[in-house]
């Protein structure tokens, strides 16, 4: 109810329900949407479990540049958690760079 009164945490909870299965089926795609409404209204939990998401596929497509950008709002919140992902997405993005080139000839 709170979600759809425009609480932030009410929002942030309903990503919880369904990334968890609380109350409801697991339903990753509502997850997604749900904390991606809550980060978009500040909520750091909501930008830290956005990033999760989109780092992993959860969801969402994986993107570990939007998802990097998610952490870095959280971290700046104070969000210990997302600060520790960053370096991790940091390397992926490299490891990602590291062989385009090899999937762009591989593709031509």
């Amino acid at each position: 109810r709170a979600a759809s009164q425009g609480s932030a945490q009410g929002m942030y909870n309903k990503g919880c329900a369904y990334r968890d299965g609380e109350g409801v089926e697991v339903f990753l795609t509502n997850a997604f949407y749900w904390f991606r409404v809550a980060a978009s209204r500040g909520h750091r939990g909501g930008q830290y479990n956005t990033g999760c998401m989109l780092a992993n596929g959860d969801g969402t497509p994986r993107d570990l540049v939007e998802a990097r950008r998610y952490f870095e709002k959280a971290a700046a919140q104070g969000h210990t958690d997302a600060c520790i992902a960053i370096p991790y997405v940091d390397r992926d993005i490299r490891r990602t760079l590291e062989r385009l080139p090899a999937a762009i000839e591989a593709a031509a």
